[in-house]
């Protein structure tokens, strides 16, 4: 029945090693080979974990080994080939800019008059200039009679 097999499990649940221990040699086991048996299986689980450590080891550099290169060269690639054609063109096209805008009217700052050339200077507004500073040059100096 149940009960009693639920009856056999309580009492062998509630025994302390020793007890088990006297108890299976009763029933004819033989300790040394229980543990000789109970040495292998952890030894075979031990190996088959190792193996499949291995395995997977294995398979991981397999796959980095086969895997294709990563986008970021071509990118960098495309890039540098971009920036180059750029260069090229803006120097086959330089000339072309150049006497376009040697040929219209519009000065270009080289040749527009500056300071040194002669060309007044306009004056500085100044807020704190007083009835005496009028002058755009500045303050007169003091007369000495």
């Amino acid at each position: 029945d149940a009960s009693d097999g639920e009856e056999a499990a309580d009492k062998a649940l509630a025994m302390n090693a020793d007890e088990r221990r006297k108890a299976l040699e009763a029933s004819g086991f033989e300790m040394g080979q229980i543990h000789a048996r109970a040495e292998e299986l952890r030894e075979r689980m031990q190996r088959a974990a190792g193996e499949a450590a291995h395995k997977a080891a294995v398979a991981d550099a397999r796959k980095k080994a086969l895997r294709t290169p990563s986008n970021r060269g071509r990118v960098f690639l495309l890039v540098a080939a971009v920036a180059i054609a750029a260069v090229i063109l803006a120097f086959l096209l330089f000339p072309r800019l150049a006497t376009q805008e040697a040929t219209t009217a519009v000065p270009s700052a080289s040749t527009a008059p500056t300071a040194s050339m002669g060309a007044p200077t306009p004056p500085i507004p100044s807020s704190t200039a007083s009835t005496t500073d009028a002058s755009p040059t500045g303050p007169k100096p003091p007369v000495i009679r």
